[in-house]
């Protein structure tokens, strides 16, 4: 009896070093990628915000960039310029020291939320007043690789080349998703994966405004990272987890984070469902890479506002408190009446509802007439979950879900990344909906899963027996 508890004390102990010496590497990796954006930071002091003025009035003045936070789209709707503004004018006045790096300030047309004013009237395009307000809660990782980029190319250029970028990135992500373990699948597989997302998730307008263009960028190189690298070892992909999830943290902060897991379990848990491997496998490695990533993801988003805290005298913890409960309200006297336009037949339910509805509405604007879409909405979604009730009714009947178990893996990966989505939604109902123009994203990358599990079922039912 002493020998089997010493052995498994002894293992016990084993254990714990292990799981210890894991957390003390990814803290380490944490460690040094803060100090690399910290560096990165620093270049703020001797940045030539002068000639970067002169950059951005030629571009007003070409009217490549918005003086309006919003616009109407062709489709009706509107769309946002507010988080490229963001991306053009966060912080780019040169700090007086270094602690000021790390305080993030934009400017806005006096008593409302107006950056790309702002934007204008700082450069001396547009006359007025305007303030300078802070922004400490985000580092906006980006907007310092920006700012060097427009002074060094120029903002058309750059935003050609992320766009083109990224398009190529979706036809790779499309070709690697087509690649199978047996040789007589068609490419099929791949187009109905991505293709929702190439064609509903309006990549025209991820041109118009550069900061989506770098959450589509990040979001699919973390995707083709973890379908090209899900053989490797469990400490390497745990490590590569908490970089990614760090380095977007760092460079997008609270851009749609929630694409990630969705996509994690549609496209990448999907792909590897078709080609034959166990939900228990599929699960354990999305699982721990996406504990991984969040963990990268939070570490980073904690450690800023230690560092803002430690470097400067703002006031980062009340800020942050505020936002916290801002974001998560479920207050609908506080959603975006720039949204609530067009969903007035919505506005005496509960704010997690008007969120689905807002972020739904978003994605079939893409389709349907926006004067219609949500009205047209709601017969949709009856007539989807009526098929889909009736489906599965099927697959029950015919004991597939018995017999052969593929139906109801494909089922759990849909239905894990829909619930998760809707969860979103619902929990961060403010920020789902007053940002539905582009958190909607996530809706057509649920889709490709979607169609290529009935593309799986309808393709392979002779592997029943």
């Amino acid at each position: 009896m002493q020998r089997v508890f010493n052995g498994f004390s002894l293992k016990h102990t084993e254990n714990s070093t292990t799981k210890y010496r894991v957390l003390i590497s990814l803290l380490s990796i944490i460690f040094l990628l803060l100090t690399f954006y910290s560096a990165l930071y620093s270049t703020k002091l001797f940045f030539p915000n002068e000639q970067y003025k002169s950059k951005l009035n030629t571009l007003f003045e070409k009217q490549l960039i918005e003086t309006q936070v919003t616009k109407r789209t062709p489709t009706g709707w509107l769309a946002g310029s507010a988080d490229e503004c963001l991306s053009l004018g966060v912080s780019s006045q040169r700090p007086k020291s270094f602690g000021d790096t790390f305080l993030e300030e934009y400017s806005t047309q006096v008593g409302t939320y107006d950056p790309c004013g702002g934007l204008a009237l700082s450069t001396g395009f547009l006359t007025g007043s305007y303030e300078t307000v802070g922004y400490a809660r985000y580092w906006h990782g980006h907007a310092v690789v920006t700012q060097w980029m427009v002074l060094a190319i120029g903002l058309p250029n750059l935003k050609n080349l992320i766009w083109g970028f990224n398009i190529i990135l979706i036809f790779y992500l499309g070709y690697i998703l087509s690649r199978r373990q047996e040789k007589n699948e068609s490419a099929l597989m791949g187009i109905a994966l991505i293709g929702p997302y190439f064609m509903l998730t309006d990549q025209a307008e991820l041109h118009n405004v550069i900061t989506h263009q770098y959450v589509s960028v990040v979001l699919l190189l973390t995707i083709i990272f973890f379908v090209r690298n899900f053989k490797n070892s469990t400490m390497f992909q745990i490590r590569m987890g908490a970089i990614l999830g760090s380095v977007y943290c760092f460079l997008l902060y609270g851009l749609s984070p929630q694409l990630l897991p969705v996509a994690m379990l549609s496209w990448a848990g999907i792909f590897l469902i078709s080609n034959q491997f166990s939900i228990h496998f599929v699960l354990k490695k999305v699982v721990l890479f996406l504990f991984s990533w969040v963990f990268g993801y939070l570490t980073t988003f904690v450690a800023k506002w230690v560092i803002v805290a430690l470097m400067t005298n703002y006031p980062i913890w009340n800020d942050v408190k505020n936002q916290l409960i801002y974001r998560s309200s479920q207050n609908s006297d506080n959603l975006s009446n720039g949204v609530g336009i067009h969903l007035q037949f919505a506005k005496d339910l509960p704010s997690f509802i008007q969120s689905w509805i807002a972020n739904f509405s978003s994605f079939l604007i893409h389709i349907l007439d926006p004067r219609y879409s949500s009205l047209i909405l709601i017969y949709l979604l009856a007539a989807i979950c009526i098929v889909l009730f009736l489906f599965l009714i099927y697959l029950f009947k015919t004991r597939w879900f018995v017999d052969w178990p593929l139906p109801r893996d494909l089922l759990c990966l849909n239905s894990m990344s829909l619930l998760f989505l809707l969860l979103w939604y619902a929990v961060l109902a403010q920020h789902s909906y007053d940002h539905a123009t582009y958190t909607f994203r996530s809706i057509p990358i649920w889709i490709g899963g979607l169609m290529t599990s009935l593309l799986i079922l309808f393709k392979r039912p002779n592997l029943k027996s």
